[in-house]
């Protein structure tokens, strides 16, 4: 596989996740498949807190309980009742026992091309046996980046599960071309505020500091279900390439914002995004944030990859809407199980992607 994926193993490999996560409870492997090194991250049992980029149950519970918040009142009302009672039956049909294929444990994984070139049916079948009790999974695939990919795992017997709505800059140009955006390139130009890039030699404070501006808004402003970062991982992320980590200041160098991303020979993606949200929005702290992100996404020539979350924003800058899914293989298991997993992709299809994309969410 790429460098990225190289890396991430080796972050994986020599941290337990522990030490990087404060909200992942899952047993990480190397999986050796001829000659790739594959993340695997293994779930077994039913964790209250646990962090939905591991856990199917907190994806389909937690994460839509959160996506409650941004419905009309009266859906809302509706469907927390039905949400308490999917929670029963994802306890009972053991959907929880799962295992992601390579999975970064991040919001978004970013997938490389060249899993094309991985035989999937070989793969499937050594996966199946050695975990013959798991559900297998793959997570944040999309028809705009991963159609061909897609039909290789639908031949394989793999079927699909609704995640979420993700934004994508895939045209650069036309993303430039955006007057919302014009106007945020036009703040990086403000003398007040600079991008100062954190460095393996950089001191830990540094690191603890990007990890609590993290914290304010994805974990304090959004969800607690959302990815907890340690400091540590910050750290190491920046030690082992794996990242690109930067810190946003003003001309007293006081940090007031933080941007980390991730990227393969063609995607990138910021995971680590959060700002000091007692500031006023005057000082349009996110915009610059975002801005400076897309500006290395253009210089650099790589689709920007925007996750979920502020759809407006994202599309006024150019960014096309995308249903993101979780392919699922369950062929080898007992068959109860099996109509449990085909009862929920069926809702998921039917019922939650139609909700996605009529309530912006």
């Amino acid at each position: 596989m790429e460098q990225l994926s190289r890396n991430i193993v080796k972050l994986f490999e020599q941290y337990s996740f522990n030490t990087l996560f404060k909200n992942i409870s899952a047993k990480y492997e190397t999986y050796h498949f001829h000659q790739y090194k594959i993340p695997l991250t293994i779930v077994d049992k039913i964790y209250p807190t646990n962090c939905w980029t591991v856990s199917p149950y907190s994806n389909i519970i937690q994460y839509s309980k959160d996506e409650t918040n941004k419905l009309p009142k009266f859906l809302k009302y509706i469907f927390l009742p039905i949400i308490s009672l999917f929670d029963i039956y994802l306890k009972v049909f053991q959907i929880e026992k799962n295992v992601a294929v390579y999975n970064f444990c991040f919001s978004t994984n970013i997938i490389s091309p060249k899993i094309n070139n991985i035989p999937i049916d070989e793969l499937t079948q050594k996966l199946s046996q050695r975990f013959s009790k798991h559900a297998l999974q793959i997570r944040s695939l999309n028809s705009m980046l991963h159609q061909d990919f897609m039909k290789k795992l639908k031949q394989n017997g793999y079927q699909f599960m609704v995640s979420r709505q993700v934004y994508i800059s895939d045209d650069m140009q036309y993303v430039m071309r955006k007057k919302d955006m014009k106007n945020d390139f036009k703040l990086l130009q403000d003398k007040h505020y600079s991008f100062r890039q954190i460095l393996s030699s950089n001191p830990y404070c540094d690191f603890q500091k990007a990890c609590q501006l993290y914290n304010q808004l994805y974990l304090e402003k959004y969800s607690q279900n959302n990815v907890q970062f340690s400091a540590e991982f910050m750290q190491y992320a920046v030690n082992e390439n794996v990242m690109q980590l930067w810190l946003l200041e003003n001309q007293n160098h006081e940090a007031l914002g933080v941007a980390g991303w991730i990227e393969n020979d063609e995607v990138m993606t910021m995971p680590i995004l959060g700002y000091d949200t007692t500031r006023s929005t005057d000082e349009a702290l996110y915009r610059r944030l975002t801005a400076f992100a897309t500006q290395y996404a253009v210089k650099k020539c790589k689709i920007f990859h925007q996750s979920a979350g502020v759809p407006q924003f994202k599309k006024t800058r150019g960014a096309n809407a995308c249903i993101e899914y979780s392919a699922i293989f369950t062929k080898h298991l007992p068959l109860y199980r099996r109509l449990a997993w085909q009862g929920i992709i069926f809702i998921s299809q039917k019922i939650y992607a139609p909700m996605l994309k009529k309530w912006q969410l």
